[in-house]
């Protein structure tokens, strides 16, 4: 994460930033990846800066959205017959950094509308805390948290608009706009780990996850599914509302 933050910033400095962004993010899974992942909620911090004179502004953002965070009770079964059950907590989220290039004319009006373009890398993250069941008959796991990571490219391109704060009280001096967009994004393709209370079915479309796991009486070692990791490329829809501080 530290290499992406340290791109981040180097692409940043070519301009002087003069406004601060804050949006939350709504974002749809599309296509293969929709089957697997379902809707994300997202914050995103964003700096802009006008190129001098041009209609463009140059900016940097960081994103994050966390798509999962449930917990589900698996049943351990051992090949003498018996089961244990213990609780799984996960998380799964996905971080985006990027620079973007918005067209957004100089206006004095209230309504400023802008295309919107950017590129980047997105980060997934699938993190599981397996609790230990307490069970001397049964199984306790080796391993009780699993991270499972992976990153690829994404661009994206959409369009927006700015309201001053002004058009609600034209006697206001606020720095502040109101700011939406809808965004679609592509990218490469990523490994993500999808949990499952049920894994004993066949998905020819992913792989299942298998974490070790010790048979307390006998010491015997073993291995149970507890989800799927699939690989599908980025298609995602992101409707954003927030606002904007204009610090130049």
């Amino acid at each position: 994460m530290r290499k992406y933050l340290l791109l981040l910033l180097n692409l940043s400095c070519l301009a002087c930033f003069g406004q601060f962004n804050v949006h939350y993010d709504f974002t749809r899974p599309l296509g293969e990846q929709g089957e697997h992942i379902s809707a994300a909620h997202g914050i995103n911090f964003g700096f802009e800066g006008r190129l001098k004179n041009s209609p463009f502004l140059l900016g940097a953002e960081l994103g994050l959205n966390y798509y999962g965070i449930k917990t589900l009770e698996q049943e351990l079964p051992f090949h003498n017959g018996y089961v244990t059950k213990t609780n799984v907590h996960y998380a799964t989220s996905f971080s985006t950094y990027a620079v973007d290039l918005k067209l957004l004319p100089k206006t004095e009006k209230y309504f400023k509308p802008y295309g919107l373009i950017r590129t980047g890398v997105l980060h997934y993250h699938s993190n599981m805390t397996i609790e230990d069941p307490e069970d001397p008959m049964g199984c306790k796991p080796l391993e009780k948290k699993v991270l499972l990571k992976d990153a690829t490219w994404m661009a994206s391109a959409g369009a927006g608009s700015s309201l001053d704060w002004r058009l609600f009280n034209p006697k206001s001096t606020s720095i502040i706009q109101l700011d939406f967009a809808i965004l679609y994004t592509m990218g490469g393709a990523a490994d993500y780990l999808k949990m499952a209370k049920n894994t004993d079915a066949v998905d020819p479309k992913g792989r299942v996850y298998y974490v070790e796991f010790e048979h307390i009486p006998s010491g015997e070692i073993h291995e149970h599914a507890i989800g799927h990791v699939y690989t599908s490329v980025v298609s995602m829809l992101t409707i954003r509302a927030g606002i904007r501080v204009i610090l130049d």
